[in-house]
């Protein structure tokens, strides 16, 4: 996904491999405009950094968002555990299983780290993967990232409710193995269905790791 949003280590629309569906348009254009920002054809990376920082800041004026300092990439991200965190992969994994098969939108967002803006932010340094951040205003990526999620935790909430889903495993992934998070990136969502075959969903989920108190979220969904 050659999107801005990638190159902080966002994620994609979780989709299943036997029945992709279409992702729903958010109302929110202005948020989303900031994460879908990517170089044009025979454009500059300076002429690129300078567009997404002015489309950073007509957000900022539209949603009134206040100013903010830049962050550092892997900074210091705190001891406290992550908000609703599991103390595991498999915790995880299950506690997502069981909100797709009561097609909760609420338990879905507990598990995503974009659903508390303050926890976002704290953990912001360590998830930023370019040495120069960019420097756009942090609050500026949660309102891009926290409005894809809302709307594709409502997607799985509704498209999956009842199926009885069993959670087997995460596969693969691109790990990122920072000072104070663990990152997986893109792992393969391992369901059994209630007929006992498996589903592969292959939607590109992050999984987060927070080292100090070793409790475990998604970072979001896109």
């Amino acid at each position: 996904m050659a999107r801005y949003g990638a190159l902080l280590g966002f994620v994609c629309l979780l989709t299943a491999c036997q029945s992709a569906a279409p992702k729903e348009v958010s109302s929110s254009k202005g948020a989303r405009a900031v994460g879908r920002t990517k170089p044009a054809p025979g454009e500059s990376f300076e002429d690129f950094r300078k567009r997404a920082a002015a489309s950073a800041r007509r957000l900022q004026a539209e949603k009134g968002l206040p100013e903010e300092a830049p962050v550092e990439p892997d900074g210091d991200v705190g001891t406290q555990p992550l908000i609703n965190g599991l103390t595991s992969e498999l915790k995880l994994g299950e506690a997502f299983a069981a909100a797709l098969n009561v097609g909760s939108y609420d338990e879905l967002m507990k598990l995503m780290v974009a659903a508390n803006r303050p926890e976002y932010q704290r953990l912001l340094p360590a998830l930023l993967t370019r040495s120069d951040g960019f420097k756009i205003d942090s609050s500026i990526l949660w309102a891009s990232l926290v409005e894809d999620t809302k709307d594709a935790c409502r997607h799985l909430a509704e498209k999956y409710r009842g199926q009885n889903y069993e959670f087997v495993r995460f596969e693969g992934g691109d790990v990122k193995d920072k000072t104070h998070l663990r990152i997986v990136r893109r792992p393969v969502v391992v369901l059994r269905g209630k007929d006992g075959s498996e589903q592969r969903l292959e939607g590109v989920l992050a999984i987060i790791e927070h080292k100090p108190s070793g409790t475990f979220k998604f970072s979001g969904l896109d």
